[in-house]
């Protein structure tokens, strides 16, 4: 695009149409642009008004030589015509805009669909508007037919043909024009307008200034422009020198509008906007402009609302469309608008159609709130932040507040500038409310959420508003939350734990304070506050200790810890090691002896037990025998030193202490599963027999210590990817190549050896080099062919598969395995997973072949190939034992072409003991014939054809083989031998632990296994045979017998 677009003579800017570099034809839609615009006439016919506003319109199209008479149509070319519609502005009713429609489609095509739409090149519309809001002086105002004033480029205007009545009189004739601009409806018009309308600020900004691309760049909507300055001489100069930079490129800035007299009387009247051409700032009614959405009333300097009075019908669809007609970009009304979402999420639960009444129960609880938005007409929003301007701020604060209730979540900022008196001025930044989840999470969880929207929010502001304040200060009333943010040694579950680390990531917990509900303003967002309410509330005005000095503000601490660390389901059980320490010894900063672990530990196990044993304790301590009823009963138990111990039958017996009276532990407890995990690592995550018998050295008895020790076991990552089982599918249908009735159509192939082979000298002695050997089986008669080759480079590979063809006919399909020994051959080869070396890949096109791979590390799924090289390795160990000589490349070959003949010799179905019957059915019989083996030709052949000609008898042999085959052999892949039960599929979020070659499960590495998504391999019943990772570069494969599942069941809130 940077060289396709230039200014011509004129300096009008070009710019060309972005076509798509692969798109189809256009179609002649002429005939379709004829009845669109007779429809058009009739229309105009009936509508006398909209018929002299559409003329008007299309009469300065042509009056700014807009649209020029279009040549006749050169035969072969491509051309397009755009049918005309009008729309209306629902806030400029006597304004018409014609559209000329690029999305019509013709056979199923629009100019629209081979056109590229472009980047989004506009600047943020909330950026803009808190941007306005800045300073004393305010300015909009507007670029007259802004995609007008980029032209089309020559050989591109025939895309831009169009009907229209000669000398725009409508009840003349029909005459084919073209515009030469960019219009209204086409996809990259907003694209190329404001690319091309940045390139002449950036051109005109060293003349001009830099102000001036600064507000072309960043205070421009599309067309238009909102600006705030803190002088009128400062608006007033950047003004001037924006329209002489866009009248440079025949660009008009123009519909000017300020609230500063003086800014008004700097520009004659025909650049004023419309409605304040003869504006009295000091009257009563004063304009309202709009723009962007918002009603700025100029006299107060104010934001107001305008709320429809049209009701819409109690449907779906007129519920959301008057919910969503008040625009509110700002989110100054969120405090209402929440509730219109929450009664249309309410109203809409069930699967009703979009214009199917809701139920009549609900109406009047909707009406309420309906009739309730005419109260927001009473607002009158300041424009600015501050009274004064941010400029002479002696000090900025930016003040985020955040809350959530199970209706919403919300969050709002607002700024505090504080002048050189310490007067404190406080000004509505942003707001947002968002509905909460319907899966009833948590209120920590919902305040956490809104702690992140009030962070995004305040990022945003800090990027947007082009203001670093001096502080920036974040509100909460959950304590809970905050003691997540400071905290900086527990561990949290995921859910908690992404977000934390979010706030983390752009705050410090330095800056996050409590407030007390009833001082929260984004509280009214997140319970929603009625129309009437709003002006009274500290949404829009902020709380009032912000006015105060910061000594003044209430409830200040410095840090937070957790609420209930012990009852928060959110914190992720603790070590041993760890739980001591921190029972023991939290406030002590020295190191640790043996001495006070000792006595945390027993101060823990102490309250652990006088939960789980009173009764037991209680019985101890005043002497008495404990109930029969009690699970402590087997084990004797005694007190000793406040802690209840076992008294066994191992008095005698030479142990510690410890071991002889270990101390009793419940099993339901929290400290015990703490316990087991702990002693489960201390013994590398061994089995259940190691981890008991660690408890009981370290002198600890677990009641029903057995089952405990099996759940945590089972939970257990490490564990489950140690001793997991892999995943295994039922065996598949067999594909159609296994059934095909043609040698060597499909074909499985592997290379295997190498053998060193010796070569004599031309002046004596020897030289060894290897040898490998491609083995060629096909996957329905189970013949095999094997070629020699000497090397593993690509023209060795070619000339194997020439051999291959010359010999055996061409086939349709060739597929190998990937396993180590064939990926070292592929590398050399230049073969990769997805696309072969284009060497090969010509050769195999040429032939009409192409070339599959089984996934990595599944020699199950090539076992057509792999038990005939195991039986040639066989074959060829017995021969080698036999040659003393060294092994030259003409016996190796000798060798390989009886190794040929044994294996295609052998027996496909079991030999019957039966004299009578015929030949054993081996792969040989179709191959020894005195003729090679071609297609079969049509006809049936019978044992009458063995006494009549030659041909006739090779192919009455031949229709034997495969009759046989199919009565014989096929009979016998019937059933399935393993894998014969119906498992799991593979799904997204697969764990894939088997990493090397030598089938160890887990690779020493620090990191996860990657994740794996499951992929159909295929097959027939479209189960998926392997997972494929597509994150990683080279898009890697595992195999189903090479995965196991990684999500566990560990009974935890899901994140």
């Amino acid at each position: 695009m940077d060289k396709e677009v230039y200014q011509d003579e004129a300096n009008s800017w070009v710019a060309p149409l972005p076509f798509r570099v692969l798109r189809q034809l256009l179609p002649n839609n002429h005939k379709l642009a004829l009845t669109r615009l007779n429809s058009l006439q009739r229309s105009l016919n009936r509508k006398p008004e909209m018929k002299e506003q559409f003329i008007a319109f299309m009469g300065k199209i042509f009056e700014n030589d807009h649209a020029e008479p279009a040549p006749p149509q050169e035969e072969g070319t491509e051309c397009w015509y755009l049918p005309t519609f009008g729309v209306y502005h629902p806030q400029k009713p006597g304004q018409i805009r014609v559209v000329f429609d690029s999305s019509v489609q013709q056979c199923c095509i629009s100019l629209n669909n081979v056109l590229i739409t472009g980047p989004d090149l506009n600047s943020s519309l909330v950026g803009v508007l808190m941007r306005f809001r800045k300073e004393l002086v305010a300015i909009t105002t507007d670029i007259q037919q802004m995609f007008h004033c980029f032209l089309v480029r020559q050989d591109h205007k025939d895309y831009r043909r169009f009907l229209w009545f000669r000398d725009n009189d409508i009840t003349k004739d029909i005459t084919e024009y073209r515009m030469k601009v960019h219009v209204f409806g086409n996809s990259p018009s907003p694209a190329v307008a404001i690319y091309g309308l940045r390139r002449a600020a950036q051109e005109g900004a060293q003349e001009h200034g830099a102000d001036t691309q600064q507000f072309i760049e960043r205070h421009l909507y599309i067309d238009d422009g909102l600006l705030s300055l803190p002088t009128a001489t400062e608006a007033i100069d950047l003004l001037r020198r924006t329209q002489v930079l866009l009248a440079e490129s025949n660009i008009h800035l123009h519909k000017i509008a300020s609230n500063s007299a003086a800014v008004m009387d700097a520009f004659s009247p025909e650049e004023h906007a419309k409605g304040i051409k003869d504006m009295d700032l000091g009257g009563e009614n004063t304009p309202i402009q709009c723009s962007l959405g918002l009603h700025w009333e100029i006299a107060t300097d104010t934001f107001t609302f305008r709320v429809s009075a049209s009701e819409k019908p109690f449907t779906r669809r007129g519920v959301l469309s008057t919910v969503n007609s008040l625009f509110d970009p700002l989110g100054l009304v969120a405090p209402v608008t929440i509730q219109g979402r929450a009664l249309l999420r309410e109203f809409t639960t069930d699967t009703c159609d979009w214009d199917t009444p809701l139920q009549e129960e609900k109406l009047q609880e909707w009406e309420v709130w309906r009739n309730s938005l005419q109260e927001l007409q009473q607002l009158h929003i300041p424009r600015r932040y501050t009274s004064n301007s941010l400029s002479n701020a002696k000090c900025t604060e930016l003040c985020v507040f955040s809350d959530a209730s199970t209706k919403a979540i919300a969050a709002v900022a607002y700024l505090k500038a504080i002048d050189e008196h310490g007067k404190s001025d406080v000004g509505f930044v942003l707001g947002k409310a968002k509905l909460a989840p319907l899966s009833d999470p948590t209120i920590p969880r919902l305040e956490l959420c809104a702690a992140v929207l009030a962070v995004e929010m305040a990022e945003l502001i800090l990027e947007e508003l082009d203001l670093k304040p001096d502080a920036v200060h974040f509100y909460c009333d959950s304590k809970v939350v905050l003691g997540y943010i400071y905290n900086e040694t527990k561990r949290f579950y995921v859910y908690v734990q992404n977000r934390v680390q979010r706030i983390h990531q752009s705050t410090r917990p330095g800056q996050w304070h409590y407030v007390a509900t009833e001082h929260n303003p984004a509280d009214h967002a997140s319970r929603s506050v009625p129309a009437s309410l709003l002006a009274e509330s500290t949404w829009l005005t902020g709380p009032a200790f912000l006015y105060k000095p910061p000594e003044e503000h209430p409830g200040e601490q410095s840090s937070f810890e957790l609420v209930n660390p012990e009852l928060d389901v959110e914190i992720r059980p603790q070590p041993k090691d760890k739980l001591t320490e921190c029972k023991g010894w939290h406030h002590c900063k020295k190191t640790r002896t043996p001495d006070e672990l000792s006595q945390a530990k027993n101060l823990i196990i102490r309250s652990v037990q006088t939960e789980a044993f009173p009764v037991e304790l209680a019985a101890q301590n005043k002497n008495r025998d404990i109930p029969k009823s009690s699970s402590l009963i087997k084990l004797s138990p005694v007190v000793d030193e406040d802690i209840i111990r076992i008294s066994g039958r191992l008095k005698h017996a030479e142990l510690d202490s410890g071991e002889k009276n270990p101390i009793i532990l419940p099993r339901q407890s929290h400290v015990s599963t703490l316990l087991v995990r702990h002693y489960h690592n201390q013994v590398k995550h061994q089995g259940r027999h190691f981890t008991e018998g660690a408890i009981r050295a370290a002198g600890l008895w677990v009641v029903s210590g057995k089952r405990l020790i099996g759940s945590i076991l089972h939970s257990c990552v490490t564990c489950r990817k140690l001793r997991c089982k892999m995943e295994e599918q039922k065996m598949a249908d067999l594909p159609p190549e296994r059934l095909s009735t043609s040698p060597f159509t499909y074909v499985g192939l592997d290379v295997f050896g190498p053998w060193n082979v010796t070569a004599l000298r031309t002046r004596g002695g020897h030289v060894h080099s290897k040898r490998w050997a491609v083995m060629f089986t096909c996957m329905s008669t189970r013949t095999v062919h094997i070629e020699v080759v000497e090397s593993m480079d690509t023209s060795s590979a070619i000339n194997a598969l020439r051999r291959f063809f010359a010999i055996r006919g061409p086939a349709k399909q060739l597929r190998s395995d990937c396993g180590t020994n064939f990926i070292g051959a592929s590398k050399e080869l230049g073969l990769k997973r997805e696309s072969q070396d284009a060497t090969v890949q010509r050769y195999l096109s040429e032939q009409g072949c192409t070339w599959e791979f089984n996934p990595p590390h599944s020699s199950h799924m090539g076992g057509a190939w792999e038990r005939m090289i195991g039986v040639a390795r066989r074959i060829l160990d017995s021969m080698l034992l036999q040659e003393t000589l060294h092994l030259s490349h003409e016996v190796l070959c000798t060798f390989m072409a009886e190794v040929t003949a044994i294996i295609n010799a052998r027996p496909l179905v079991p030999v019957s003991t039966d004299p009578d019957s015929p030949l054993i059915l081996t792969p040989a019989m179709l191959l020894t014939q005195k003729v090679g083996a071609p297609p079969t030709p049509p006809g049936d052949f019978t044992d009458k054809d063995l006494l009549r000609s030659q041909w006739r008898r090779v192919q009455s042999l031949a229709s034997k083989f495969w009759s046989r085959w199919k009565t014989e052999y096929l009979p016998t892949l019937q059933s399935r031998r393993k894998w014969n039960e119906t498992r799991r599929n593979l799904q997204k979020g697969l764990n894939s632990v088997r990493g090397t070659a030598s089938g160890t499960r887990v690779t020493n590495r620090a990191s996860e296994p990657p994740i794996f998504t499951a992929t159909p391999w295929r097959l027939t019943d479209g189960g998926p045979r392997c997972a494929r990772q597509p994150q990683a570069r080279s898009r890697a494969e595992k195999s189903s017998a090479e995965a196991c599942w990684n999500s566990i069941d560990l009974h935890l809130p899901n994140p």
